[in-house]
């Protein structure tokens, strides 16, 4: 039960590492006053602190920085001088390489945990996935024909191989699968990803608005609107933006800026703006946004995106693509500009995890397929199924895998763009179809509420032998057994919550699912944040 600390409730604290919130982990110097850690907000480890508690609990307190009494060596001048008021940073006081040892060992801490809290006489064996095999034998695969073989594309090209960026120091042990019917104890590596641009990498950000006066984030944990006219995380094209945007608003349009509660910017190699509004605009308002020199506008209200003011594409209707600059690139599949659903921020970082994947899918493949690995064209998944796919940043990657691919996805804005990405990648999916014996190819994306969608597919009796996630923060709690009745013999889980992902994956690993590997990707640099990239089956693959 928490409670608010007294006025006068201070304490000298010793920091002692860090935890997962970008909190400090802070003890009390002299041992008898308490046992309890106190966690503090924007320490460093081996700062001493005076520290004001603001909550208590029975086991641990929460606290801010009120003295910095003998600053940690590793303390480093926060580039930002609104670094502790804006709530967009955690990190910015301590070297890079240091964050990123922290967010590896903060995930070691939590994955040790959940490892020992699973008991084996509740995990199931793998003669009882026999058993579910030979029922699923009678189920019908989700596709949208007979068998077919799939052509020799070169998947290797779709993979980049120098990861340069792979930090391996300090690797974390651990089993692979946790139950009594794991007869040897696997081990691997756990490897953390590091950014290339640690600044200056983020292709979106979201401005708060206050009234008229101040455009920028939110203080942490509150909503008062902190007046930014820069930010050291975005891309140097998204700080053109904000200066565009605060200069229109606030030195000529302050009466329309009152109707503006937040500001989207999205940078893929064309500027996008939506504005999301507490109230509608006027015909004259609109022409008067028209004036702001940004490529594509749109407004949004009631969670509606219906106006694109500055763009002869009607968003809602028209799957035209006209010019090169109507897309971008990610190695050889192409992606619509127009971004009005979720983008992953860090381009590169995306790149990476998009590798891994493909990376895993080849291998996988040789590890299990024979006639994969005599080059016969035979070797694909019958039946992919991508969930909370988006407008597709993964979907397209797993086309020389299969012959039917699914993607379903609840924001419609996010399936009208994977549709035109359908188009844009026409080509592709020519390519991919052109070596197989029925020449046939199935990619289709699904405007629908995942947990609806996994219902009805479970009472269908259709089945996906490869499954990806890639959920929000949330994760997927209470959907896991649904997925398991779907029989994929493959799960990819892509997570940027540490926890959530780990309480998913205790329930895959007590059906019976192995952890083959584990990627950490650091997606946000010099926040708490981290990209996790987990891949499960239900084969035990022995690494030599």
């Amino acid at each position: 039960m928490k409670k608010n600390s007294k006025e006068n409730d201070f304490a000298l604290l010793k920091i002692v590492g860090l935890a997962y919130n970008g909190f400090g982990i802070g003890k009390f110097i002299k041992s008898e006053e308490s046992d309890k850690i106190t966690f503090v907000d924007y320490a460093c480890t081996d700062d001493l602190l005076r520290v004001k508690i603001y909550e208590e609990h029975k086991r641990y307190n929460f606290g801010k920085i009120d003295e910095i009494i003998a600053p940690s060596p590793i303390r480093i001048k926060p580039v930002c001088p609104h670094f502790t008021i804006c709530g967009g940073c955690n990190y910015l006081n301590i070297p890079y390489d240091y964050e990123i040892y922290w967010k590896k060992k903060i995930f070691e801490n939590e994955f040790k945990k959940m490892r020992s809290s699973i008991k084996s006489e509740d995990c199931k064996s793998a003669n009882e996935h026999k058993k579910q095999e030979n029922y699923n034998n009678h189920k019908n695969y989700a596709n949208f024909g007979n068998k077919e073989n799939i052509s020799n594309v070169n998947l290797e090209n779709y993979a980049n191989k120098n990861h340069e960026n792979i930090c391996n120091d300090e690797n974390i042990e651990f089993s692979k699968y946790f139950p009594e019917n794991l007869q040897e104890s696997l081990t691997e590596k756990i490897d953390i990803i590091k950014s290339d641009d640690f600044l200056h990498y983020r292709q979106k950000i979201s401005l708060k608005v206050y009234s008229d006066e101040s455009i920028g984030f939110f203080k942490k944990n509150s909503h008062y609107v902190v007046d930014v006219d820069y930010c050291y995380l975005a891309s140097n094209e998204i700080n053109i933006m904000i200066k565009k945007v605060r200069n229109f608003f606030l030195e000529n349009n302050q009466n329309l800026l009152k109707k503006v509660k937040s500001i989207i910017l999205t940078y893929t190699g064309i500027e996008n703006a939506i504005f999301q509004l507490k109230e509608e605009l006027s015909g004259k308002e609109k022409k008067l946004l028209l004036n702001l020199d940004i490529n594509k506008i749109y407004i949004e209200f009631n969670k509606i995106i219906n106006e694109s003011l500055n763009n002869n594409t009607d968003n809602n209707t028209n799957n035209n693509i006209d010019t090169d600059k109507d897309y971008f690139a990610i190695n050889e599949v192409k992606f619509a500009h127009e971004v009005l659903s979720f983008i992953q921020v860090n381009k590169k970082q995306n790149e990476y995890l998009i590798n891994f994947i493909v990376d895993y899918l080849i291998n996988y493949l040789k590890t299990y397929n024979n006639n994969y690995k005599n080059n016969k064209n035979d070797y694909k998944f019958e039946s992919v199924l991508d969930l909370y796919c988006g407008y597709g940043n993964i979907t397209f990657f797993t086309i020389p895998f299969t012959s039917n691919v699914i993607g379903v996805e609840s924001n419609p804005y996010s399936i009208k763009l994977a549709n035109k990405n359908i188009i844009l990648n026409n080509d592709l999916i020519k390519y991919c179809k052109s070596g197989r014996q029925e020449k046939k190819l199935n990619i289709s994306f699904i405007n629908e509420n995942v947990e609806d969608f996994l219902r009805n597919s479970v009472k269908n009796n259709l089945i996906y032998d490869l499954i990806i996630i890639d959920p929000p923060r949330a994760g997927i709690k209470g959907l896991v057994p649904h997925i398991i009745k779907l029989n994929p013999e493959v799960v990819i889980y892509v997570s940027c919550d540490p926890l959530t992902l780990l309480r998913d994956l205790k329930v895959f690993i007590s059906e019976g699912y192995f952890i083959d590997d584990i990627k950490l990707i650091d997606m946000f640099p010099r926040t708490y944040h981290i990209e996790s990239l987990v891949f499960l089956n239900r084969k035990k693959i022995d690494k030599k």
